[in-house]
């Protein structure tokens, strides 16, 4: 008896050191991951510290000189944009046209939904139609006993009729 509870105390311990271990390396991973965040930020500081850097340094030189580099002074100079900026412009006119494709078909999309919702509401409204059409025939013609009684008594009153004359 007293083994078995010895044995399952030292399983538990056991147990309790694997469940420690696997909370160590668990730690650590996110340690990993942490040291791993922060390098990442560090690199993207740095190079965002170096286009900061490299712009001041372009204002600098304009400011000194006076003038813009030499695409942007060729530019303004001859009032021509370079192959670059045309292929943009060539590209968003591109754009342009393929949404006003895409506009115009959804427009013929909604147009083909609305037809089919008028065509179901107008195919309900003719069954509504038959089906009130049909009610009323049925309610107004009399059926079976109503029927015979009915011919009975068309029958008598013409019979009373006959008789008064």
């Amino acid at each position: 008896m007293r083994e078995g509870d010895e044995r399952a105390r030292e399983g538990e311990r056991g147990r309790e050191r694997a469940r420690e271990g696997e909370r160590g390396r668990e730690r650590a991973r996110e340690g990993e991951r942490g040291r791993d965040e922060r390098r990442d930020e560090r690199r993207d500081e740095r190079r965002d510290e170096r286009e900061r850097a490299r712009e001041r340094e372009t204002q600098r030189r304009e400011s000194e000189t006076g003038e813009r580099d030499g695409r942007a002074r060729r530019e303004s100079e001859t009032g021509e944009r370079d192959g670059r900026a045309k292929a943009q412009e060539r590209e968003r006119e591109t754009r342009e046209e393929m949404r006003g494709d895409e506009r115009a078909r959804g427009d013929e999309r909604e147009k083909e939904r609305e037809t089919r919702e008028r065509d179901t509401e107008r195919e309900k409204e003719r069954e509504r139609d038959e089906r009130g059409r049909r009610e009323r025939e049925t309610r107004e013609r009399p059926r079976g006993r109503d029927k015979r009684e009915s011919r009975e008594r068309e029958t008598r009153e013409r019979e009373t009729r006959e008789r008064e004359t």
